[in-house]
């Protein structure tokens, strides 16, 4: 291949990262996707408390048309999503979960679309209701740490959930504590899993830094981690807990944190992949990690939370009777900061019945972004909510919003990327789920320094290489293109001095490199030398 000029080096990454002011879809971490594999935990049955109502949002940026599978069973039941809308499916009755120690269970769902689109999952019970932003097949992986919560009384089990995406699987887990069924910590142990087949694996104690491993890298894995019924730093309230985890190759080393709005504050569980790590806050809080070794500071205002390796972080509300709102203990994953969107559609739900005492009426929406000159215009349903932005505390350039909203159907949209998270509480009862991220292909340039260092690299080809940042320390993403625009090559968690193994042919490719914390710091040629 002839060595690309300047000039068509610059064109490419205009195509590829939208410097051009036109916004093109990219195979990099996005939360929309056409196949995606979902499966519920086990909820406390109190009898009064009715029966689960299970529901999936499905949003879509164009006519969808959708099907919902139970791959145990064939059963598939299809709907349709207006282009710009939502569509709200209820899972059918007859369809439970898992209810155990250590199960294996055969309902797990597989939804399908024609065209990309984002899916938000409701597990709606009176006083124990929860929900989680489901991941597309792409953002799966086959390496797992687990978050969970333990009952502060420990009347009820923490718990996660391993779904296979294909006949099998093999998955082996090393559980961090004693299991319910007698499962020492510390000794791994192997299950097997056909495509759309679930497990589900519960511990009196809490399960977080359980590892999880799909032994074959062909095969990944989705799984959901949470509690039964978990009573969060306070003794009253429970509520069932519930959200899918990211492998641990899209951990991050940076997240924006936003407290709950008219609470006291919220747990932030940050669990370490690697020894020796290091993790601070803007809030001034410094804490030393070791592998699966976790924190769980009470953050009263919004915080940027930093690393210096990949971590996990999980947001938990607190039950009612700790925070002195309506709302009860609910978790979701945080995505790293990075993982933001220009455009969201969601719906928020109250549950059936028309929120009854005891459901979810209480809906709220928490916004975070970035900008270099004041908090920029971010549309609401086509309504200007950018003067509600405040700045973030001791974080320069960062800015929150937490509003109310109604329930039912919305539209969010901005200029700047964004995260958003969405939260819906009632008397003793919450659940709250992130909208997505990379929706529509966010523009890199939006937030990056104006002067990128322009560098060549030079590799050999089908072999190691070191890949050299210009920043030293520098952490990020790097993605490589070819001639066409077209994305071939991406590392989410890439570091100064790490050793980059490839199957690029030879010839030149453009490359960029974004750091965590937003912005471009890097680009230029990348030479696979024969």
């Amino acid at each position: 291949m002839r060595p690309l000029s300047r000039v068509l080096l610059l064109s490419c990454l205009l195509l590829a990262f939208g410097f051009s002011g036109q916004r093109t879809h990219a195979q990099g971490a996005t939360s929309a996707g056409t196949d995606f594999w979902l499966g519920y935990m086990e909820n406390l049955d109190l009898g009064l408390n009715g029966p689960p109502y299970l529901y999936l949002v499905v949003n879509a940026l164009q006519s969808a048309q959708v099907v919902l599978e139970v791959p145990a069973t064939g059963d598939a039941f299809p709907y349709s999503v207006p282009a710009g809308g939502s569509t709200v499916i209820y899972v059918p009755a007859n369809f439970s979960y898992p209810v155990g120690a250590e199960v294996y269970y055969a309902d797990g769902l597989h939804i399908t679309a024609d065209v990309p689109v984002t899916v938000h999952a409701i597990h709606h019970r009176l006083y124990f209701s929860e929900a989680t932003l489901v991941l597309p097949y792409p953002e799966l992986g086959t390496d797992y740490m687990v978050v969970a919560e333990k009952d502060v009384d420990g009347s009820s089990p923490s718990e996660f959930l391993v779904q296979a995406t294909a006949d099998g699987t093999a998955v082996q887990i090393t559980p961090s504590v004693l299991t319910s069924s007698f499962r020492p910590a510390g000794v791994p142990f192997t299950v097997m899993l056909d495509a759309g087949n679930t497990f589900q694996l519960q511990s009196f104690d809490d399960l977080t830094g359980t590892v999880v491993t799909g032994l074959d890298p062909a095969k990944p894995i989705a799984v959901f981690g949470g509690s039964k019924m978990g009573r969060v730093t306070c003794m009253a309230a429970t509520d069932h807990l519930w959200t899918q985890l990211m492998p641990t190759t899209s951990w991050g080393v940076h997240f924006a944190a936003v407290p709950y709005k008219d609470r006291g504050g919220d747990i932030f569980k940050i669990l370490a992949l690697n020894d020796g790590t290091t993790v601070t806050t803007t809030t001034g809080l410094t804490l030393p990690l070791d592998a699966g070794e976790y924190a769980a500071p009470l953050l009263s205002t919004p915080a940027l939370i930093t690393s210096d390796a990949p971590v996990a972080v999980v947001q938990f509300n607190q039950s009612q009777d700790c925070n002195g709102a309506p709302g009860d203990g609910c978790m979701a994953f945080v995505p790293p900061s990075d993982h933001r969107s220009l455009s969201s559609r969601f719906w928020s739900l109250t549950g059936p019945g028309g929120a009854p005492t005891g459901w979810t009426p209480l809906h709220t929406l928490n916004v975070v972004t970035q900008a270099k000159a004041g908090a920029p215009s971010v549309l609401l349903d086509g309504v200007d909510i950018g003067p509600q932005f405040l700045p973030m505390p001791a974080a320069a350039g960062w800015y929150y919003l937490r509003t109310d909203i109604v329930e039912g159907p919305h539209v969010l949209q901005s200029g700047s990327p964004y995260q958003a998270q969405v939260s819906a509480f009632g008397d003793y009862n919450g659940l709250t789920y992130y909208t997505g991220y990379q929706e529509e292909m966010v523009s890199t340039a939006v937030i990056g320094p104006e002067r990128p260092a322009v560098l060549d690299l030079f590799v050999p080809v089908g072999a190691p290489w070191v890949f050299q940042a210009a920043q030293p320390g520098s952490q990020g993403t790097l993605t490589i293109v070819d001639a066409t625009g077209r994305i071939v090559r991406q590392w989410s968690n890439m570091h100064d001095g790490q050793v980059v193994r490839h199957d690029l042919g030879p010839g030149a490719f453009a490359y960029l490199f974004q750091e965590r914390q937003g912005g471009v710091r890097q680009r230029g040629r990348l030479v696979v030398m024969p």
